[in-house]
């Protein structure tokens, strides 16, 4: 008499001809871990607003400190050693500028230094077909770019006796003069890339 047994579904790993007990597979889960750094983002130091330029972020303040265009440069080193006499890349930057002025304690008739200059092609021209509002100036800092933040009062630039040949933000008006840069005036706009 034989007996017959039918295994249906049984794993082979399992099953064993001879007499020995089955050996079952161990577990081979395996755990990776991944690591994601990330860089802090760009920072400004106290006193100062960062804005968002491409491609350095661009840190921003002003000094009410009064000074003509030959000692801009040393009032904004003054605040940091690494800032120059600034720009404006936008309106954005103006408003916000000119807002932050006002909380200092400046007047609405201030007027502040920029950081431009008359181009050698345009220094002995009042505005003309060759040298218009947004090609008679030049931004001086290495970050500000385009012809955004070149918003001039009516009538300017005129190159008034020939010899304005460096750029004032009236305050209140929020709009950019040509000038002499030898006269005083109330405080320069500050930058500086950000860290």
């Amino acid at each position: 008499m034989y007996l017959s047994i039918f295994l249906v579904g049984l794993s082979s790993a399992c099953i064993r001809t001879d007499n020995s007990v089955p050996i079952v597979p161990e577990d081979t889960t395996t755990t990776t871990t991944t690591t994601t750094t990330t860089e802090a983002p760009p920072s400004c130091p106290e006193g100062w607003t960062l804005f968002d330029r491409t491609p350095t972020p661009w840190c921003m303040r002003v000094s009410l400190q009064s000074t003509n265009i030959d000692g801009a440069l040393a009032v904004c080193q003054g605040l940091n050693s690494a800032a120059v006499v600034s720009g404006f890349q936008n309106q954005n930057e103006i408003t916000t500028m000119m807002t932050a002025a006002v909380a200092q304690g400046a007047a609405a008739n201030s007027n502040l230094l920029v950081g431009a200059k008359r181009t050698e092609a345009c220094q002995d021209s009042a505005i003309t077909a060759t040298c218009t509002a947004l090609t008679s100036f030049e931004w001086t800092d290495p970050s500000t770019t385009g012809t955004d933040g070149f918003q001039w009062a009516a009538g300017q630039p005129d190159n008034f006796q020939g010899t304005s040949g460096s750029v004032v933000i009236n305050v209140g008006t929020e709009l950019l003069d040509d000038v002499n840069g030898a006269d005083t005036k109330e405080g320069v706009v500050c930058g500086m890339n950000a860290t």
